[in-house]
């Protein structure tokens, strides 16, 4: 559709030379979900304008609604479809056929649910989305921001750059079929994002980028020309950083926190320390634990393994503002196991706000890990 076999092989194979799709991709959450669901509608949207098929738009709506699920951020794909739809003029006419907006209504009827939950807890996620953004003021902190959020990015992309290298030369001198698309959905998305950040001063994490890098090995291998002297060189090259990658990451979770370096959350132990503090819980209680207090990580384990069914709730930093859903009498009703990253020195901010709330919170810290649970 927007390459041949050869081209999609080669930029398949370059594509999983970055490293949001290797090294960083084993940790499951909303950046790398994104991964897939952004290929998805770039796959229709293209699918969609080049053989005009009202079945690719029905499943973009599809693909949208996922991925609003997975992550706000999906806007940023769904803006640079728009766009390129009003600022190319070949395809400005889809502005006055039904399909687009087929998919538009079927995306927000599948969303209707996560609205509706949103206008019941105060859009809660966006005040979450605007506290992760990083202000930076003044003209020369802001292009720092976006510069260092370019820079990672460029980073990631590396390996697959430098093994084009070794494959590709000269660009390509007749027409590309789709250049403009295939152009479009490699860098309009970074663009997007990356002056809105140098404007409003507003920093952006480097693990957002991990879907907008996804088109451009297709743009690479699309707009250069293959050698195909160096076809060997490049297959060896290419196994030699896949082996490479797999033996880091698998070094790294084998032996890095024996070395005395930081464990990655993938070796963090879940299901033990569910276990422990379900067992501690026993210990003093007959009644089933129904809630557990703590951050986004400690809590989110321990409810996310428990094996005891149904799964306790988690409040997390136990407070309102963050699980609104909570029932707080409930929770001092039936009591609740409360985990903190463990500090020699002082509790986290959020444990002091809760005792200072809930002066009669007893706490038992005999019973935490040694490693900072």
């Amino acid at each position: 559709m927007l390459a041949d076999q050869t081209t999609a092989i080669y930029a398949a194979a370059l594509t999983q030379s970055i490293l949001y799709f290797t090294f960083l991709s084993p940790e499951f959450n909303p950046n790398t979900l994104q991964l897939l669901l952004w290929a998805l509608a770039g796959y229709a949207f293209s699918k969609a304008l080049v053989l005009e098929s009202t079945r690719a738009w029905i499943a973009l709506g599809l693909i949208f609604a996922a991925g609003f699920y997975a992550k706000y951020f999906m806007v940023v794909c769904g803006l640079s479809f728009a766009l390129f739809l009003l600022l190319y003029q070949e395809f400005r006419q889809w502005y006055r056929r039904p399909q687009p907006y087929a998919a538009v209504l079927l995306c927000a009827l599948l969303l209707l649910p996560h609205i509706l939950w949103l206008h019941e807890y105060n859009y809660l996620p966006f005040r979450y989305a605007g506290s992760r953004l990083e202000h930076e003021s003044g003209i020369v902190r802001s292009g720092l921001a976006a510069l260092s959020f370019t820079g990672a990015q460029v980073a990631a992309l590396l390996p697959a750059v430098l093994l084009g290298g070794l494959l590709l030369f000269r660009s390509r001198a007749q027409k590309i079929p789709h250049a403009a698309l295939i152009r479009w959905l490699a860098f309009a998305p970074l663009v997007i994002v990356v002056i809105p950040s140098f404007l409003t001063g507003r920093g952006l994490r480097s693990m957002w980028g991990a879907p907008m890098l996804t088109f451009i090995p297709l743009w690479l291998v699309s707009s250069f020309r293959i050698d195909t002297a160096k076809v060997r060189s490049f297959a060896i090259a290419w196994a030699a950083v896949f082996a490479l990658t797999l033996s880091g990451y698998a070094g790294n979770e084998l032996f890095a926190g024996h070395l005395g370096f930081k464990p990655s959350r993938g070796q963090f132990p879940g299901r033990e320390t569910a276990e422990y503090y379900l067992r501690a819980w026993n210990q003093r209680s007959h009644s089933p634990l129904i809630y557990v207090v703590g951050d986004e990580w400690e809590a989110c384990n321990i409810a996310f393994y428990s094996p005891q069914r149904p799964r306790p709730h988690v409040w997390i930093y136990g407070t309102d503002s963050v699980s609104p859903w909570i029932n707080e009498d409930e929770v001092l009703t039936h009591g609740a196991v409360i985990v903190w990253n463990a500090d020699a020195t002082k509790h986290p901010a959020w444990l002091d706000v809760f005792l200072s709330r809930f002066p009669g919170t007893i706490l038992q810290e005999e019973h935490a890990f040694a490693n900072g649970i």
